[in-house]
């Protein structure tokens, strides 16, 4: 089976990755202390410029900023009326504690539940990458 197949193959790599680690701890745990060093000064970098951008501008080094604009679809409605309509789409979506209560209780009819209900992609957790 393939799905087998892949795990062997997931814990060959993890013992490897291990007994790599065990081996060579000294380099490991230097590569450690730089990652982590080069993450906490790259966190710096970017805090620091985002709170001094106005000065700065939108480039620096290898940085760039953007700035994203939101625009606010219930004022634009209130402002343009119905010239607004073709700008503005309407999301609706399921409160889903309030529709699974519903649903035990039976208070929206099977016929209902096969016809707006339906599975969606399945998602695997399990050990993070490193």
């Amino acid at each position: 089976m393939k799905l087998q197949a892949a795990l062997s193959r997931f814990e060959s790599a993890r013992a490897n990755l291990e007994a790599f680690r065990k081996e060579y701890s000294d380099i490991v745990e230097d590569h450690d202390r730089l990652r982590e060093s080069y993450n906490v000064a790259l966190a710096e970098v970017k805090a620091i410029y985002k709170d001094n951008h106005e000065i700065v501008g939108k480039r620096y080094g290898e940085f760039k900023l953007s700035v994203p604009t939101h625009v606010d679809a219930e004022k634009l409605l209130k402002l343009m009326g119905a010239k607004a309509d073709p700008l503005v789409n309407v999301k609706y979506s399921i409160v889903r504690d309030q529709y699974d209560k519903a649903v035990e209780k039976g208070l929206i009819p099977s016929d209902v539940i096969d016809e707006v209900q339906y599975e969606g992609s399945p998602r695997v957790s399990g050990p993070k990458e490193l």
